[in-house]
């Protein structure tokens, strides 16, 4: 039996990756480099320059409806409780750029991943194991990685592929290998 699983949502809309891809250049013009965020650009300390521009209203839409999938999937009623998007940004990633391991809590419930750029020798995303730093079984010999002694699951990273996962799932984005990998990433909380 399997128990206190985590469901990683997955979904592809490459014809919006498109039609934001250009958007998301002019987005990324208008913002300053920031030593915080290394051979890259980010939104992350900016977020309102993306409300400027009424076409991500298109990403809002299908996030909500992804969103409410999600919700469907694991078992979740949202009905009962009102929720938006609390955080959204777009980062692009260059030739050896990293983003170390973090998670997306303490004010979200759910975070994702739209990938609008993905060049070759793009970095994956990985996911790594909630209990990797006090996990018990490193000491044992694996005959094979699977789901239950595995601390680290890689996701490739593909033009117009969305993940949603749960907000306190760490991840990172190891060495970067190409010009231009760009994503939008979002967090999902209760309305206030």
């Amino acid at each position: 039996m399997d128990i206190f699983s985590t469901y990683l949502y997955e979904t592809k809309n490459e014809e919006l990756a498109d039609r934001l891809l250009k958007p998301c250049k002019d987005v990324l013009k208008k913002t300053k480099q920031d030593t915080r965020y290394i051979n890259g650009k980010t939104t992350y300390y900016n977020q309102g320059i993306i409300k400027e521009y009424k076409i991500f209203n298109l990403l809002y839409e299908f996030i909500e409806k992804q969103f409410n999938k999600y919700l469907e999937i694991i078992g979740c009623n949202g009905e009962n409780t009102k929720f938006n998007i609390t955080d959204i940004w777009i980062s692009e990633m260059n030739k050896n750029a990293i983003h170390g391991i973090h998670t997306h809590t303490p004010y979200s419930i759910v975070s994702g991943n739209f990938y609008i750029n993905v060049p070759n020798n793009s970095a994956d995303i990985v996911f790594k194991r909630y209990e990797m730093f006090n996990d018990v079984f490193t000491s044992l010999n694996k005959i094979k990685d699977n789901k239950y002694n595995t601390n680290s699951y890689w996701i490739k990273a593909e033009k117009g592929k969305m993940l949603l996962w749960p907000s306190n799932l760490p991840h990172e984005v190891p060495l970067n290998s190409s010009n231009g990998r760009m994503a939008i990433s979002f967090n999902i909380g209760k309305a206030t």
